[in-house]
């Protein structure tokens, strides 16, 4: 007996169904792009009012930096892109001005 193949296209999958000798093969194969591997995304979160008020009053209300009471911001220690937790052990209060001139280091 001759040999002869029939390709069915479906979806991301294409089977083939090959006659041989009078036997019937079917195999499954994957064509095309793989589903790429999603790694997992740590997602920012926002401090609650609960968290923020207490880290001011734990610092004082002041730039752990300057001591200025203007312009108060939370600030990681750690910074998040390096890891670091988003926890009130991880955060300082910062005045503006410092939290900007501390800058990415």
């Amino acid at each position: 007996m001759g040999f002869a193949s029939l390709y069915l296209v479906a979806g991301w999958q294409f089977v083939a169904l090959s006659m041989v000798t009078g036997a019937l093969l079917v195999r499954f194969a994957v064509r095309g792009r793989r589903r790429p591997r999603h790694r997992r995304v740590r997602r920012r979160r926002v401090w609650s009012d609960e968290e923020r008020r207490f880290i001011l009053d734990r610092d004082g209300w002041a730039c752990v930096y300057c001591g200025s009471t203007d312009e108060l911001e939370i600030d990681h220690i750690v910074p998040f892109s390096r890891g670091g937790a988003c926890s009130a052990d991880n955060a300082q209060v910062l005045c503006g001005p410092c939290n900007r001139s501390k800058g990415a280091s």
